[in-house]
């Protein structure tokens, strides 16, 4: 969806700068999305003269396009949203498509470390966060894993960064606790509480924010009940993750959907024998290690 739209009116033989100027500025400010700008095909079909050949004026003198300076977090609103991740139990990070460039995602990292907490990637977004991250437990949404959503189903204060609450992310709106304490950062303002209700709103970009929690956490809070849960959902999430690398190691390819007995639609025996073989870095009957072949085996 565009997020703005303008007509241009009938400009004669030159073309309104301050439009081009307002199309970049909004595409760039806030939330980053698409902008349209629709011109009549009148205008479409005029030659395009320069400014100074009108009238013989001179030229229009040259102004730099500006810097769009990303909004900070406040620093109040940073600080009551560290204390509440230091005191909870069950903490877990939400990253969302507004945790975008490698200084939110080191930002968000850190933070995660800084509050020893679980984090999960929203749907589709699991580009976001670093898959062998001790703190990283799955991708919320269709095909999600259990443990991604138990971090977020048993969560006592939820952060989100950058983060919508979607349909698909949350389950039809079904995984965030009633009685959690939620914490939201996103760049647009509107967005906040509009699907949960928060405890803590705070309009920056995800970067700043970020690092300015992470920082007013300070040392990484000592709790042993919480170090176990996020060490215990890790446990249950990287099984999965051991049998992608070792399916890439091996030179396996997707899984067959068309009925042949060693996909998805075989016997389950054949699958999980082969799934423990992939776990256990065998590389199985007649494949040998990085031979390249595909199979049809579990995935």
């Amino acid at each position: 969806m565009a997020r703005d739209f303008a007509e241009l009116p009938d400009l004669g033989a030159t073309l309104n700068e301050e439009h081009l100027r307002r199309a970049v500025r909004v595409a760039a400010e806030g939330r980053p999305g698409p902008v349209l700008l629709s011109l009549p095909l009148d205008v479409q079909q005029r030659p395009v003269v320069p400014r100074a050949a009108v009238q013989g004026g001179p030229a229009a003198p040259a102004r730099g396009s500006g810097r769009l300076y990303r909004p900070a977090a406040d620093p109040q609103a940073a600080q009551e949203a560290a204390g509440l991740l230091a005191a909870a139990q069950r903490p877990v990070l939400i990253v969302g498509g507004g945790v975008s460039g490698d200084r939110a995602r080191a930002a968000v990292a850190a933070l995660a470390a800084a509050a020893d907490a679980p984090v999960v990637t929203t749907w589709l977004r699991k580009s976001q966060f670093l898959d062998d991250d001790p703190h990283y437990v799955g991708a919320l949404g269709y095909g999600a894993h259990r443990a991604a959503e138990d971090a977020v189903r048993t969560a006592d204060v939820v952060l989100a960064v950058g983060c919508r609450f979607s349909e698909f992310t949350t389950r039809r709106w079904t995984l965030v606790p009633a009685d959690a304490t939620v914490i939201q950062v996103d760049v647009d303002a509107e967005q906040i509480g509009r699907v949960v209700p928060v405890a803590v709103g705070i309009q920056a970009d995800a970067a700043l924010a970020a690092e300015a929690i992470g920082q007013a956490i300070g040392r990484p809070p000592r709790a042993l009940g919480r170090a176990t849960r996020r060490r215990e959902l890790r446990a249950r999430y990287e099984p999965r993750q051991l049998l992608r690398r070792r399916r890439r190691q091996h030179g396996l390819g997707p899984a067959r959907r068309d009925g042949h007995p060693g996909g998805p639609a075989g016997p389950d025996g054949h699958r999980r024998a082969r799934r423990r073989q992939l776990l256990d870095g065998r590389p199985g009957p007649g494949r040998p290690s990085g031979s390249g072949c595909r199979s049809s085996a579990w995935s």
